[in-house]
């Protein structure tokens, strides 16, 4: 990779705040384990209140859709990093629990929560 190619990746990292970052969520949004457009309507969801998140706060919550999280089953499925929460049936309530629990820097509390790891 060259020197111009890193300035690039420098750039485009510092836009979306990765170095800021405190929490990065990736949603399983279908069409295996919910159907898509019901994982499309939680995903712009999370856009939406990410964005407005990270546009009123100096750390960054970071997000990403995936087409599969491997479980299949109970989606949207979301994974919560750094905390290692898998969380299932992911709606619009949950999504608001994510983002408001990275404002006061502590763990979601939810049944939803089916898988805890301690990193």
């Amino acid at each position: 990779m060259n020197e111009k190619d890193n300035e690039e990746l420098q750039k485009r990292s510092e836009k979306i705040g990765i170095e800021n970052s405190i929490r990065h969520v990736f949603l399983c949004a279908g069409p295996k384990c919910v159907d898509s457009n019901q994982g499309d309507k939680i995903w712009n969801h999370l856009k939406k209140i990410t964005s407005e998140y990270n546009a009123a706060n100096p750390c960054t919550v970071m997000r990403t859709k995936v087409n599969c999280l491997r479980i299949c089953r109970q989606g949207p499925l979301a994974v919560v990093y750094p905390e290692g929460l898998w969380i299932k049936d992911v709606d619009e309530n949950i999504c608001n629990q994510i983002v408001e629990n990275s404002l006061l820097n502590r763990q979601m509390i939810s049944e939803n929560v089916f898988i805890e790891k301690k990193l």
